[in-house]
């Protein structure tokens, strides 16, 4: 996985869950090096009173913007303001934004289309434009079991995933009919930007396909640098 050295992270604090920020900025920890945090609302709002202990405890820096009109939210396009000027800044070669809004998807594609990798981070419940909108868009509220680990998808889940793994292997396969497992997983993450193959049990690609002999076949050889490549062909 690329490490990014500067992370912008900017987040909409009134579609923001104030107790998930340590486990957010966590998530965001493991693409690289967060250099900015910043939150964005209205702080005299009875509904955001928690932030300021819990910002001081996670250093970011809480931007104040009043709502000019009662009933209208002025802090999301505050928060789309400073992305831009952050953008053209050319400090930041990554971008985390943590809202749940579809406002956002506007933002999210420019940034991408300025080749800046983009993260969502939001509820379950977002729409689909701005989950797509992002290289990677992480859920921040998964449903867990009794030993808080996250639950395996349910089985027409897991048949999609077949499904998505045959259509790769039969694509990127090479003349003996094997495909590299890292092209099959190149492929999955680009076409499901909210993909995780922790729920579905697993946590490599090389664990998930040893899982199931009855649909791959899987054999190992040394590329270049005798580094081991995992082959795989669906049966």
């Amino acid at each position: 996985m690329e490490q990014y050295k500067n992370i912008a992270v900017l987040i909409d604090a009134d579609n923001t869950d104030i107790n998930c920020i340590s486990k957010i900025l966590n998530e965001i920890s493991i693409y690289g090096h967060i250099s900015l945090k910043r939150a964005y609302g209205n702080w005299s709002k009875e509904s955001l009173k928690g932030w300021e202990e819990q910002a001081k405890q996670e250093a970011i820096r809480m931007v104040q913007q009043y709502d000019f009109v009662k009933g209208k939210n002025a802090s999301d396009i505050a928060m789309i303001i400073e992305a831009m000027k952050l953008l053209y800044s050319n400090r930041y070669d990554a971008f985390a934004i943590v809202s749940s809004d579809s406002d956002f998807t506007p933002l999210a594609i420019e940034l991408r289309e300025h080749g800046l990798f983009t993260i969502g981070v939001g509820k379950s419940t977002a729409i689909k434009s701005f989950i797509n909108a992002c290289d990677k868009f992480v859920t921040i509220s998964e449903k867990k079991d009794e030993n808080n680990n996250l639950l395996v998808k349910e089985k027409k889940q897991l048949e999609e995933l077949h499904q998505q793994i045959k259509f790769a292997a039969d694509n990127y396969k090479e003349e003996d009919g094997y495909c590299n497992i890292c092209s099959i997983g190149s492929y999955i993450q680009r076409t499901n930007s909210e993909f995780k193959l922790k729920d579905y049990g697993h946590k490599s690609w090389t664990e998930f396909v040893d899982a199931y002999p009855d649909k791959y076949d899987v054999k190992r050889r040394k590329g270049s640098g005798g580094v081991q490549l995992v082959m795989v062909k669906c049966k």
